[in-house]
């Protein structure tokens, strides 16, 4: 049977005759939770504390949650300020998750914040109850399955086959989602995640064929498209019909055409063309406007679409760049998801330019700097990408070592990392230094009593095309990158930002 430790701090235990803490009402309660988990085959074990002195036990025992509600006399949020800061610096050392259970009005602490806070619940049967399943879940590791793929480049190949015998699109496409179903039945999967570039050079014509083959791809995957097909534009998907500068209406088309039976909620994702009032989604008339979020809460993920494509003006020139606005924009839509949800983005352009000698001398984002920083700030685990036409991963975490005074042993260095995904190309001509069609299959795996640290595997799948079948790829062993939220940089300099 699997365990759970808690470690419960109120300041209502009553130290009894026996001198151990005691409380009916929580006696009643922790009895509660702990029939729940025993119907699962979870074993909860309780320490229980009238004082906050004892906190140091998070890091000495290795609790797997705190619970917290101590010195909260008018339920305020000063209080609970107060309160966590007292405990930070100890549970941010063990990163044991957190919550408040508490005798406040619904909703007084919704704008706390803080690393290792991971609810709010109320001293009531429904927060009592609440509670019961979030230690469940804690108990439970999760596990989300990722389809990856970019550089689809619709167009690439003839729609008709040709006397010689040439691979063309129907054969090639209908090999790749034959592929994708066979996963889906081995493994389920959360999300299809497309990183750009549907269109090779007639983005009104490929773009329209590319919805259609979304379409079959998001069905052998068997995942709703409202929040298991995510996705963000290529520099390939802009049009330059009507100006050097291009712009997104075959793009727009293309999202109306996957949007089609799903209702206006698929289009809500792209937060700055969306008019809640006209409940239409607007034209995408910027670089920003093709932002999008889904919030995936049967999985507890949010995934970000950022559009990196900026046109130079001279035509079909395209630089990788996201500007402060569109970081902005995405600050504003992540502060109301719950913390433990693993925050995922998609860009096109590479933030890490590939090894030289791989398919091409490309450079990354222009303001590659810039992209870490918020992309740290706002705590995302994985960012995936394509353009390249590079499969490979690169493996970020920041270390400030700018404190007088302050040992770092091996143990401390461990921490999660934000982890780069280069995704080959689906479609387009390989390049000899890379010479397989490909796409992945990511599986992130939760550490078990652990919310913030991922074991990361992924398993290749290539084309041969004497077959015309997808056929394994290489493998990364689960475990050899862990994933999780690195901390903003002034956490680790242990300022408040």
């Amino acid at each position: 049977m699997k365990k759970i430790r808690v470690l419960w701090v109120d300041d209502e235990w009553i130290i009894n005759s026996a001198g151990t803490p005691s409380n009916r009402q929580f006696d009643g309660w922790e009895a509660q939770w702990r029939q729940k988990l025993a119907s699962v085959a979870i074993e909860l074990e309780v320490t229980r504390s009238a004082s906050p002195e004892v906190l140091d036990k998070v890091v000495s025992q290795r609790f797997d949650a705190l619970v917290l509600d101590h010195g909260f006399e008018g339920g305020t949020y000063n209080d609970a300020v107060e309160l966590l800061d007292v405990m930070r610096d100890i549970a941010r050392a063990s990163e044991v998750p957190v919550v408040i259970l508490s005798k406040l009005r619904r909703g007084a602490l919704d704008h706390l914040a803080h690393p290792q806070l991971q609810g709010v619940f109320v001293k009531d049967a429904e927060g009592v109850e609440a509670l019961g399943s979030f230690l469940e879940t804690l108990a439970r590791p999760r596990t989300l399955n990722l389809l990856l793929l970019s550089d689809v480049h619709i167009g690439f190949l003839p729609q008709a086959a040709l006397a010689d015998g040439t691979l063309h699109h129907d054969r090639f496409f209908r090999s790749l989602t034959d592929r994708v179903a066979r996963i889906a039945r081995e493994s389920k999967v959360d999300a299809v995640v497309v990183a750009g570039d549907f269109a090779w050079h007639t983005p009104a014509r490929d773009l329209e064929r590319a919805a259609v083959t979304v379409d079959q791809i998001v069905r052998a995957a068997g995942v709703s498209p409202l929040s298991g097909l995510l996705f963000c534009p290529g520099n390939h998907d802009l049009c330059y019909d009507h100006s050097d500068a291009g712009d997104w209406s075959e793009f727009r088309a293309f999202v109306e055409r996957l949007g089609i039976g799903s209702g206006d909620i698929f289009f809500r994702r792209f937060v700055n063309a969306w008019n809640p009032t006209t409940k239409r989604l607007g034209t995408f008339h910027s670089q920003n406007s093709v932002l999008s979020v889904v919030v995936n809460h049967a999985a507890r993920f949010v995934f970000v679409g950022l559009n990196s494509c900026r046109p130079t003006g001279k035509k079909y020139e395209c630089r990788g760049v996201i500007d402060g606005d569109q970081w902005d924009d995405v600050g504003r839509c992540l502060e109301n998801v719950p913390a433990d949800y693993i925050r995922i983005a998609a860009l096109h352009h590479p933030i890490f330019s590939p090894p030289d000698g791989f398919w091409k001398p490309d450079y990354p984002m222009v303001n590659q700097g810039s992209a870490l920083r918020y992309l740290t700030k706002y705590q995302f685990s994985m960012v995936v990408h394509g353009h390249t036409h590079f499969a490979g991963v690169h493996a970020h975490h920041v270390r400030a070592l700018n404190r007088p005074g302050v040992k770092h042993n091996s143990a401390a260095l461990a921490k999660p990392t934000l982890l780069s995904v280069s995704c080959p190309s689906v479609l387009a001509e390989p390049d000899p230094n890379t010479p397989n069609r490909q796409f992945f299959l990511a599986r992130l795996e939760q550490r078990s009593g652990r919310t913030e640290k991922w074991d990361f595997s992924l398993k290749s799948y290539v084309f041969e095309p004497s077959a015309c079948q997808w056929e394994d790829g290489e493998e990364m062993a689960p475990g050899e990158i862990t994933l999780g939220r690195l901390q903003p940089l002034a956490a680790t300099l242990g300022v408040r930002s």
